[in-house]
């Protein structure tokens, strides 16, 4: 009795060994090897052993050979391996291509017409239909990959690619190569030159509003950090710079405190704030406008002196 599904083409024999003993005295035990044989039967269907792929002559005549095909099976039947093959039912009436059995367990496959033409169509797909002769038959469908390739008067192959037909009549496949590879390192260049101009430092530039500041900071030192700058007061400099002007000053009188000033009048753009000469340029003045402002402003006229008007009615 077997525990499981035998399989010829995994394992075609096993090797057991029988024990016997006794009912009434095991120590009596006697053993023998058994052999056994797995029986073929057809569950495999034959298939090609290798992926086929033929080519066809633009200048290829009607009924020349293309290729020669064969199958393999993994049953093994008592009476040999016998293959038939044919186009599948959906190809039987293929124009292009045929199939002719050999009895040998191959076939041919032939052209049925000529002039073929890569721009109208560069490949082929011919199914073939490949059956055994065991009980019950099995069968099962390979395909032809066939290439139309252009190729010279002793049937030796050019070119199989379409694309070469696009190509300029004196550029080759390898100068293409190279343009291209020639292009694709420029390409790279322009890159390479466009990333480094992006991460180069660029130049601080500063600002005509923010270059005034009070306090001047100066980073004489290669490392460090703050603790390495001096901080400089610009208020508090110049106001040294007064002081040590007054102390040098021989004539000076010794005032216990120093006052300075920042220049103004015709030096300054706004002009002189000067009390004294404000007095100076208004004494000609006139303030007669008061007088007529009514009765309330009259006092105010009297004291700069504008002269007096008619006596209103009211």
């Amino acid at each position: 009795m077997t525990a499981r599904p035998l399989d010829r083409e995994e394992f075609s024999w096993h090797n057991i060994t029988v024990l016997a003993m006794e009912m009434n005295n095991p120590s009596q035990v006697g053993s023998v090897p058994v052999t056994i044989k797995v029986l073929d039967v057809n569950d495999n269907a034959p298939k090609f052993p290798r992926f086929y792929e033929a080519f066809v002559c633009e200048n290829a005549k009607a009924g020349q050979l293309i290729q020669t095909v064969s199958a393999v099976d993994q049953d093994d039947p008592r009476d040999g391996q016998h293959f038939y093959y044919s186009l599948a039912p959906e190809a039987a009436n293929n124009p292009n291509f045929t199939v002719r059995d050999n009895h040998d367990n191959t076939a041919r496959i032939l052209t049925r017409r000529s002039g073929f033409r890569q721009q109208e169509q560069s490949v082929f797909y011919l199914p073939i239909l490949i059956s055994d002769n065991g009980q019950p038959v099995l069968s099962s469908t390979g395909t032809l990959t066939v290439q139309v390739c252009s190729c010279d008067d002793d049937g030796h192959v050019l070119s199989c690619s379409p694309e070469a037909y696009m190509l300029p009549v004196r550029l080759s496949r390898g100068a293409l190569i190279a343009i291209l590879a020639c292009i694709f390192v420029l390409l790279v260049l322009v890159l390479l030159i466009l990333s480094m101009r992006r991460h180069r430092k660029q130049p601080y530039i500063i600002d005509d509003e923010e270059n005034i500041h009070e306090n001047i900071v100066r980073y004489d030192d290669e490392g460090g950090g703050e603790e390495d700058t001096e901080a400089f007061d610009i208020a508090a400099i110049y106001v040294l710079a007064k002081l040590y002007e007054a102390d040098m000053d021989l004539w000076a009188a010794p005032f216990d405190s120093l006052q300075t000033y920042m220049f103004e009048g015709d030096g300054s753009v706004a002009g002189s704030l000067s009390s004294l000469q404000s007095a100076a340029s208004d004494s000609e003045q006139s303030f007669d406008f008061l007088t007529d402002w009514g009765p309330r402003f009259r006092k105010l006229a009297e004291l700069y002196g504008a002269s007096e008007g008619p006596t209103p009615l009211w």
